[in-house]
């Protein structure tokens, strides 16, 4: 075992785990041999043989050891780690849901209460009164409860009510504990909404107007902002010293809102800090039955309660100013803190199956394998009989039977005004492919394809050219019983070599004339440069002896707008020049009449129509790019690919605002005419795309989108 471990720790895997194994066939029931086996196989990518190890090894010890329960919850992490589109297209229904909350803000000026429970903070009491004093909002009143303070604090207090510009009640009396005062308040209160705000911190001026307008005035139940954090002298703790207390709350507060939810974020930690901080609906708070008895962690309980009811509100300015000082009650002890931090997570994931009123709240019945993971993470923190539940319940592969019961996203009310953008979410959610044709390219050879079946006699077999082809030779997978040859200026390396592959010049084809039947150029006209264009169009319908088929954005106001929309999308996820879209703008979009015109002076009757509207192009081309920039966007985007190509793309023709138009070349009028009667036909048979269906795709994508610049920020503020 110790020559194995040396070898581990120089990174010689292989001889490691021969080492451990031998090991194992003298003693089977080694423990640690059986974890540090089970971290070679997590090194190594087998994140399923990890775990039976080291859940092994973990049964053999009682669950005790720290580091096997970390390393087991890595283990069940990486083991969770396929692709979830469910996951994901309920990540989108809740952005969505978040901006029909933004958008549905009304004019409301409840009565708030804020309720001060104080005790023993002289020092402060001062600051935290005068901080609801100077508040922009008027309707308030203020309930202060001393709880058997033991200096100066209620004799500061009735001082200071003398002044007080709002409704007051002060009670004093004997100690009964913060959550206690705290529930003895909120009954005294008449307030539609409370605000707990605790006697050693203070309210920013604007706190009270802020929570009103964003948590009452979108008919919120509850909601908190984002936190300030001040020293004892009362200023603004700036760049705390890494390993402080402050710059633990720091990460705790940057971190918490770029979860998935909010709730996903409060399962982390508790990142609205402090019950000072909660603005909540005073009947919301007594349907919770109050703050727990824990004395550290009551505020981080109530949100995990609240959570499971109603979706939070957070608020990104800093409206609460909590205050470090050498008294917190949260710095009395070290292991009191933690004890019931896992009474708590005992609690919440002893319930996870259950359907909670909030439908984003935090649980498997709805998240699936993305709760899952999110209890691995905090495999060290569950109790033994826990962690030991949830690995079976992977191992045994149920991770998924209970989410796949609710794959419906019509059961989101604020959808159902939208069965469209419903329709969308469960076809991305019940998406279990594992590769789709990008839509750009589905565009591209799907209208081709449509054309040369068109142009086939029964059994007839085509020699095609595809002139700028790509490397997955996407025509040859549509027309399979055709002889397609591939030429570019540029072949890939795995390529080069295959008979199907010509490098070459479009511009200077040596082929004899009509060599082939069918010439495809599809998005290659825009690359080459201006004066070289004449002799591509002269080279490629000479070669062709039935037709040749061009694809291409041609020049216009809008397809440039579009364009530089999309590069600047690129270079904001990417900090760096696409490079496709930037020849584009170097070379000049071809126009369509001079490229039609020089058609017909090379013989060569044309005829064109247009396909891709340009802000489904738009959107679907961004969201391409926000799946590169963040690979958790992919599935996503694949499955509307794939959603593209079964229903939208043989709807997708327009005559105007569309991103590229085909050309049909041919010498025989004939074969134009076949062509242009199919299309016209299929323009008749097919029901037009309706606004709707464009309309749910735009919100769909605009969501990913916004996800993907986020986590380019995080990324980059991470870096």
């Amino acid at each position: 075992m110790h020559a194995a471990l040396a070898h581990q720790l120089a990174n010689r895997l292989d001889e490691a785990e021969r080492l451990y194994r031998q090991a194992l066939t003298l003693s089977p029931d080694e423990t640690d041999c059986l974890h540090m086996l089970g971290v070679v196989c997590l090194q190594t990518a087998r994140p399923t043989e990890a775990v039976n190890l080291i859940f092994k090894a973990a049964e053999l010890t009682g669950w005790r050891i720290f580091g096997m329960r970390h390393n087991l919850g890595l283990a069940l992490q990486d083991a969770l780690s396929k692709n979830n589109t469910y996951t994901l297209a309920r990540r989108i229904a809740y952005r969505m849901w978040r901006q029909q909350y933004v958008s549905s803000k009304t004019r409301y000026q409840p009565l708030v209460s804020v309720i001060i429970p104080s005790y023993n903070h002289g020092d402060y009491i001062a600051e935290c009164l005068r901080s609801v004093y100077g508040q922009t909002y008027s309707q308030i009143e203020l309930i202060i409860i001393d709880d058997g303070s033991t200096d100066e604090t209620p004799a500061i207090i009735e001082n200071l009510l003398i002044n007080s510009p709002f409704q007051y009640k002060f009670i004093a009396r004997e100690n009964r504990g913060a959550h206690a005062t705290i529930n003895e308040g909120v009954a005294l209160a008449k307030g539609e909404y409370i605000n707990i705000l605790n006697s050693d911190d203070r309210f920013a001026h604007e706190r009270i107007q802020r929570m009103v307008d964003e948590v009452a005035g979108t008919s919120a139940l509850w909601g908190f902002a984002n936190v300030q954090i001040i020293n004892s002298d009362g200023v603004l703790v700036k760049n705390p010293e890494p390993g402080s207390r402050a710059a633990d709350l720091e990460k705790i507060l940057v971190e918490g809102p770029l979860s998935t939810t909010m709730g996903f974020g409060l399962l982390q930690a508790n990142f609205a800090i402090s019950t000072g901080n909660f603005f909540i609906a005073r009947t919301f708070f007594q349907h919770l039955g109050g703050f727990s008895h824990l004395r550290y962690n009551h505020d981080w309980d109530f949100a995990l309660r609240a959570t499971r009811e109603s979706e939070p509100v957070y608020v990104p300015e800093k409206l609460y100013l909590y205050r470090l000082h050498d008294h917190n009650t949260i710095a009395e002890s070290r292991i009191g803190p933690k004890l019931e931090a896992d009474e708590l997570f005992h609690t919440y994931f002893g319930a996870d199956d259950l359907l909670w009123p909030n439908p984003f709240a935090p649980c498997h019945a709805y998240w699936g394998n993305r709760f899952l993971a999110d209890q691995c993470r905090l495999a060290p923190h569950l109790p033994g009989n826990s962690l030991k539940q949830l690995a079976q319940r992977i191992i045994s592969g149920g991770a998924e039977e209970t989410v796949n019961k609710l794959s419906s996203f019509t059961s989101l009310t604020f959808l159902e005004e939208q069965p469209e953008v419903a329709r969308i979410l469960d076809y991305i959610g019940d998406w279990k492919c594992s590769d789709a044709i990008p839509f750009d390219q589905t565009q591209r050879y799907g209208i081709t394809a449509m054309a040369i079946e068109r142009l086939r006699r029964p059994g007839q077999r085509f020699t095609i050219l595809e002139v700028g082809a790509n490397r997955h030779r996407r025509l040859g997978a549509l027309l399979p019983m055709d002889n397609i040859v591939y030429l570019d200026m540029e072949i890939p390396e795995e390529m080069k070599g295959d008979a199907d592959v010509i490098e070459g010049d479009a511009t200077e084809l040596a082929f004899p004339d009509g060599q082939f039947d069918v010439i495809v150029a599809l998005d290659v006209l825009e690359h080459i440069p201006t004066k070289k264009r004449r002799d591509f169009l002269m080279h490629i319908t000479r070669v062709a002896s039935l037709m040749t088929i061009i694809a291409a954005p041609f020049a216009s106001p809008k397809v440039s707008a579009a364009e530089i929309d999309a590069c600047a999308y690129w270079n904001r996820l990417m900090s760096k020049p696409y490079r496709w879209l930037t020849e584009h703008a170097d070379n000049g979009l071809p126009n369509l009449a001079e490229t039609r015109s020089i058609l017909t002076e090379l013989g060569m009757p044309n005829w064109s129509i247009g396909h891709g509207r340009l802000g489904l192009w738009g959107d679907m081309i961004k969201g391409h790019f926000a799946s590169e920039a963040v690979p958790e966007l992919k599935p996503a985007m694949l499955a509307l690919d794939e959603y593209y190509g079964k229903y939208l793309l043989a709807r997708d023709f327009v005559d105007a605002d569309c991103y590229r138009h085909f050309l049909f070349c041919s010498s025989s009028s004939d074969k134009i005419e076949c062509v242009a009667n199919h299309f016209s036909s299929l323009l008749q048979l097919l029901p037009p795309m309706v606004y709707a269906d464009l309309d749910a795709i735009h919100k769909v994508m605009a969501v990913m989108h916004e996800l993907a610049i986020e986590q380019a920020k995080t990324r980059n503020c991470r870096d």
